[in-house]
């Protein structure tokens, strides 16, 4: 069994609900199509993300009626192990690849109903089949979705090599450290003796914005929200696609303050109150999506997690994709925040 194509994209629609039209997740399949170099009529099955809520089940029925694969058998694992969160798409990875070995099509268990606005190929009965191609998606937190393409016994690659490499460039920095926001190597804002909600606060009007779930977000977002703004402005991407413009992003962290919160809320066990306005943000995808929600950006987005700032492998990670052309723009760098310490630095990085 071989990954022959993948795709991630954004729905820039909201951080915790689907897209209302599918076109995000639209787009993670397309291009995880192209990456494979297979058309969508040689697939023998979709695995879907498929979690029996009426909104990303219409959105996903949306996204398969958009790439014209509303006959293809699918199915959902969820009603066997219930949602895993962020193992999910590792796990129902898994038996993809165990169905597509054993020619088997698992039946979507609890399936009675349709319930969404367009014809799908839902399989109702395990049954056997010889396999060979399968699609699998996942949709999260934050508006991200990613598709992949496994397949059995490929003679060979098939692999799109682009016949012209762009050149790339860098279209600008920011970096934020010390109570010091800092554009292109000019100090725009600085406030030493603030705490740190007190100085992103600051920064956030000294800039002049007008964003008000700005007020809502958690200090890991609105530290990537003010770097992302000092360095994009409001035009920095106005030539460009929403499908076109990537986000590659790391820290050390991940969510830990907001997760401490969050934990904090649901420790009394006879006081217990989970806040869904701070669990929505223990996911360091959400604020990638903030940032894709102001600006648009629907394609391909990524989150490590690292020891220590790599800048060098973001940026190199980042100019591949430019210059493969899986990307004419990328919003590339890290994003940490803690209790004791915090630093951003992002950089923009353009095809010529």
């Amino acid at each position: 069994i071989t990954l022959e194509g993948g795709a991630s994209s954004n729905d820039a629609n909201h951080i915790s609900g689907p897209s209302r039209t599918g076109d995000g997740l639209h787009i993670a399949i397309e291009k995880a199509l192209q990456d494979a170099n297979i058309e969508g009529t040689e697939l023998d099955y979709l695995s879907m993300h498929g979690t029996a809520t009426p909104y990303n089940d219409e959105m996903e029925s949306k996204a398969i009626t958009l790439s014209n694969l509303n006959a293809v058998p699918m199915n959902s694992l969820k009603g066997y192990f219930g949602h895993t969160l962020g193992a999910a798409g590792l796990i129902e990875s898994i038996v993809a690849i165990h169905s597509l070995k054993n020619n088997t099509l698992y039946k979507s268990l609890g399936f009675d109903n349709l319930g969404v606005p367009h014809p799908l190929n839902i399989i109702t009965e395990t049954t056997q089949q010889e396999l060979h191609t399968c699609l699998k998606t996942a949709s999260g937190f934050g508006g991200c979705n990613a598709a992949v393409v496994f397949a059995k016994n490929k003679k060979q690659s098939n692999a799109v090599i682009p016949t012209e490499m762009v050149e790339t460039s860098l279209a600008g920095i920011c970096e934020i450290k010390a109570n010091t926001l800092t554009v292109n190597g000019e100090v725009v804002y600085k406030q030493l003796e603030l705490p740190f909600a007190k100085f992103i606060k600051g920064a956030y009007k000294h800039l002049g914005l007008k964003y008000p779930k700005f007020h809502k977000m958690d200090r890991l977002c609105k530290l990537a929200f003010i770097a992302a703004n000092s360095l994009l402005g409001q035009d920095a991407l106005a030539d460009y696609a929403p499908e076109d413009i990537a986000i590659v992003m790391a820290n050390r962290s991940s969510t830990l303050h907001t997760d401490s919160k969050h934990c904090e809320s649901i420790k009394d066990r006879a006081d217990y109150y989970p806040s869904p306005a701070v669990f929505v943000y223990t996911l360091p995808n959400i604020m990638m999506g903030e940032i894709a929600i102001q600006y648009r950006i629907k394609g391909e987005g990524l989150f490590l997690i690292g020891e220590q700032p790599n800048l060098e492998l973001l940026e190199d990670y980042a100019q591949n994709m430019l210059r493969n052309q899986e990307a004419k723009a990328c919003l590339v760098g890290w994003v940490d925040y803690t209790a004791e310490d915090y630093y951003a630095r992002l950089t923009l990085l353009k095809s010529k």
